[in-house]
């Protein structure tokens, strides 16, 4: 089922868009409204939309910020000088005319260069042209070699130079589509374009490229024409717009944008006569009926053209084909460019196949596919599935594979084959599929906005890591392929958290912004006073200094960094109360982050409970592996904190992946709801500093939350000296919305499933290739055990430090250590302090990578294993005086 697509990932998630999950009775209803073609389906009805490439990628984070630089001028638009510069470094043309899509480009050159009762000649058009045409009293003479061709986009030559010989009258102008309208946008030879090129000049006819996927098409020919390997994309592409008179496209093609075309001219008579039409129907002649933001976004888009994306997306539409050949559809091979074309009537004998086929696979999986005539197109916009998405929809087609009768339709009015989309059906039984149950969980969530990665060399990460004194913490993250290093901030958020962010508002006192904030804090953790904080460790601070007086004593179930130095700084004494088997990776305890009851009252009794400034519970407990802390633990741990008036504080940064566990792992829990457990969870607690940068899904920010308005009182007065106005926190208004609509999108069950999933995966891969892993894997991250993986390096000499450079060296993957170096030096002795545990941490941000990426992890992961007796120590070269794993630096023992 599962397919590794040969190009590795380059782009990480930077926005993403939760799936709509519809049941099987309202995909029955959502059909029927649409009158069974599931064109006319609502967007949100749609769980996985294969339908339509065109205008659905996900942009990358340098088209954001391009759409934020528009220049909004109605004339002379900067916009519009950067689209034309790089609109001519690529094609090599000096005359651009923007349009607002790709059918306007068509448009305009369809009235500059035809005449009415003239012909068209070319490959196969989209429907589109054609209705075109015929609007204007054009035909189009298609003269496309058959579609068994070796390049199923060529040009009939000897009909070409027959029909030019004898009607050239007729012919208003060639033109040559990258990517033919047939089997999923099929290419044409450079041999046949350059012989088209010369007939078209022997017979004074414009001959015209429409290149809206010609990147796609030059990687094809580079990769199936031996002469052209070791040319670039760029030139091929360059060879081809030079053949041409004139070049237009959509930028919903290859340059993966919402909207907008262009047409590129070489002769200043060409442009003058496309600049009229122009501003008759599209705009001004510079802005062409877009927004600059949208120029903008397409300069951004054409100079950061990838052959590394153009080659992945490429990937996953062969993966794709060959996992329908196996299972028996007629699938044409090689794919298109942008989609995959199957044959329906093989699969779906009768009338309307394709629309049958459709409305199947929308009835059983809520994937909408593409019918036109007898053909199902499946198309992939570009970034926007993983590998995991398509398991699912090639799992949907194998059951569909087994069925025997596919619903039969009947029109309920007039269809015209070219309209699809408009046909309008009615089944003629009622509808009854088999139950189907996937076995298959892909992200519930698809992708709007990438970061591309870059895919780096063992020479540079060798330097980079040097450069870094072997601390991962210190190495760019330029230098950094898959980041591991920390889930904190580094989420991809929602487009609903975008969209709140930029509705914000940036006042200065209290505002609609903070009260949002507040209220969803209030709804979701039910606590009445909120305070928020520029991040976890300033919640930490605030609430430190305020409870804790020099000498008293704060329990903790395991030290976290940050939070011990906070407690010490502000007098206290830490003091460990976690269960044993915390401390050690192999147990297999489903509950390692509990309190040890007896441990909390010997304290207790031996100090005193006004010694006690309060027990400090964390709930997915970091340095213990990510492991959570049962209902039943919490219940009795407030039982016994309330008999003995000592506030209990909750750090629940990872409240919500530990609601998770409970209802997974907890008896009597399975039926409870994620938000029902969480608000019962939060009700133990007098109060709770939260770094929002984990559960929250934010970049930054942090909240402290109380019970008691005293308290409240006297934390917002400290807060005011060292975080900002009490309605801020120090953040903008745009980060507390963006928390806001956070706290509820961290609750969704099936975010968390696929959240504590992704763990549960890296680590069944690496555990079943023998790597010492801390068991069972928890909440956030996978921990490494260090001492059983290295075991021939003492502790001071930084093992688990070490196997964090290595795991960088092999494979691009930066983790980072949490052990011996996270621990520190005994305040008193100045001596090391040597933890039980000495882990490497692979922190898994939220939302962000796919399957693959956890994949390449593990082999660069079991590499090392493979290498481990000969790896040596380290040595430390330099030391701050606190939090030393922030920046201390290390060389290899010789």
């Amino acid at each position: 089922m599962s397919y590794r697509n040969p190009v590795a990932v380059p782009y990480k998630n930077k926005i993403v868009e939760a799936l709509p999950r519809l049941d099987a009775a309202q995909r029955q209803q959502a059909l029927a409204a649409a009158d069974y073609n599931v064109w006319r389906l609502r967007d949100r009805a749609v769980y996985i939309d294969l339908a339509d490439a065109h205008g659905n990628g996900a942009l990358t984070q340098q088209q954001w910020a391009g759409l934020m630089l528009g220049d909004e001028a109605y004339a002379g638009s900067i916009n519009f000088e950067h689209l034309q510069e790089a609109a001519r470094n690529r094609f090599g043309k000096p005359y651009l005319v923007p349009t607002h899509a790709g059918r306007g480009a068509e448009h305009l050159v369809l009235l500059a260069f035809s005449k009415n009762g003239q012909q068209v000649v070319g490959n196969t058009p989209s429907p589109t042209l054609r209705r075109l045409l015929e609007r204007y009293g054009r035909t189009y003479r298609d003269l496309s070699v058959p579609a068994s061709s070796a390049f199923p986009g060529d040009i009939d030559l000897e009909a070409l130079e027959d029909l030019l010989r004898h009607e050239a009258a007729q012919v208003a102008y060639v033109v040559l589509h990258a990517a033919a309208w047939k089997q999923g946008g099929q290419p044409f030879s450079l041999d046949n374009a350059r012989a088209v090129a010369e007939l078209a000049r022997a017979y004074h006819k414009p001959l015209i490229l429409e290149a809206t996927h010609v990147f796609s098409q030059a990687l094809l020919l580079q990769q199936r024409i031996e002469a052209l390997r070791d040319r670039s994309l760029f030139a091929i592409v360059r060879e081809l717009a030079d053949l041409a008179d004139l070049v237009y496209l959509s930028a919903r093609g290859d340059l993966n944008h919402h909207v907008g075309g262009m047409i590129l001219a070489d002769r200043e008579e060409d442009y003058v006569a496309l600049r009229s039409l122009v501003v008759v129907f599209e705009g001004l002649h510079t802005y062409g009926g877009l927004a600059g933001r949208d120029l903008e976004a397409i300069a951004v888009a054409l100079q950061e053209l990838s052959e590394d994306m153009l080659r992945f997306h490429r990937g996953q539409l062969q993966g794709l084909a060959q996992r329908l050949q196996a299972l028996g559809y007629a699938v044409t091979d090689p794919p298109g460019l942008h989609g995959i074309a199957v044959d329906a009537s093989k699969q779906v004998p009768g009338a309307f196949p394709a629309h049958r086929l459709a409305a199947a696979l929308y009835l059983l999986a809520g994937v909408r596919s593409g019918p036109r005539g007898a053909t199902l197109h499946l198309s992939l916009p570009r970034n926007v599935y993983t590998e995991s998405h398509l398991d699912y929809v090639v799992a949907a087609l194998e059951h569909l594979r087994a069925i025997s009768s596919i619903p039969a339709l009947k029109l309920i009015d007039d269809y015209l084959p070219m309209q699809d989309e408009l046909a309008r059906f009615e089944p003629e039984a009622p509808v009854n599929l088999p139950a189907w149950s996937p076995g298959v969980a892909p992200e519930p969530y698809r992708t709007k906005a990438i970061e591309p990665l870059i895919l780096t060399t063992r020479t540079r990460r060798e330097t980079a890591l040097q450069e870094a004194g072997w601390n991962t913490f210190l190495l760019r993250s330029q230098d950094v392929y898959i980041d591991f290093l920390t889930d904190s901030g580094t989420s991809a958020m929602s487009h609903a958290q975008w969209a709140e962010m930029l509705r914000a508002s940036e006042t200065l006192s209290y505002s609609e912004a903070y009260d949002r904030f507040v209220e969803a804090i209030q709804e979701v953790y039910g606590l009445p006073y909120v305070l928020p904080t520029h991040q976890g460790r300033a919640a930490e601070h605030v609430l430190s200094q305020v409870l804790i007086r020099p000498g008293q004593y704060v329990a903790n179930n395991m030290y976290f960094t940050t939070t011990r130095e906070h407690q010490e700084r502000a007098g206290g004494i830490f003091v460990d109360v976690i269960i044993d088997e915390a401390h050690d990776p192999a147990a297999a305890h489903p509950f390692k982050g509990n309190i040890d009851l007896e441990k909390l009252r010997a304290l207790i009794q031996r100090v005193g409970p006004k010694q006690v400034a309060y027990v400090c519970l964390e709930l997915n407990v970091n340095m213990a592996g990510g492991q959570p802390v049962s209902l039943e633990n919490v219940r009795a741990v407030a039982e016994l904190c309330r008999a003995q008036e000592i506030p209990l504080i909750f750090d629940a940064t990872r409240a919500a992946e530990n609601a998770y566990f409970i209802k997974v792992r907890e008896p009597g829990m399975q039926a409870r709801s994620i938000p029902d457990i969480f608000r019962e969870l939060m009700s133990y607690a007098d109060g709770v500093t939260v770094s929002a940068k984990k559960d929250l899904l934010v970049n930054i920010g942090g909240f402290l939350a109380v019970r008691d308005a005293q308290l409240y009182r006297r934390l917002e007065q400290f807060a005011l000296r060292f975080e900002g106005h009490p309605a801020d926190g120090g953040l903008a208004r745009r980060d507390l919305v963006a928390m806001a609509q956070g706290a509820r999108e961290m609750i969704d069950e099936d975010y968390l499933r696929h959240r504590i999933g992704q763990v549960a995966y890296l680590a069944g891969r690496l555990r079943e290739n023998g790597v010492p892993i801390v068991e069972p894997p928890g909440g956030h991250a996978v921990f490494i055990d260090a001492r059983r993986f290295l075991p021939h390096l003492p502790q001071d000499q930084f093992p688990a430090q070490r196997l964090a450079g290595e795991i960088y060296l092999a494979s691009g993957v930066r983790a980072m250590e949490r052990g011996i170096v996270s621990a520190g030096r005994d305040p008193k002795t100045g001596q090391h302090k040597y933890p039980r545990l000495e882990l490497v941490r692979l922190t898994i941000p939220r939302r962000v990578y796919s399957r693959q990426h956890l994949d390449i992890a593990a082999e660069g992961i079991l590499e090392v294993f493979n290498r481990r007796e000969q790896i040596k120590g380290l040595r430390m070269v330099f030391e701050p005086p606190t939090l030393r794993f922030f920046t201390a630096r290390f060389e290899p023992l010789s």
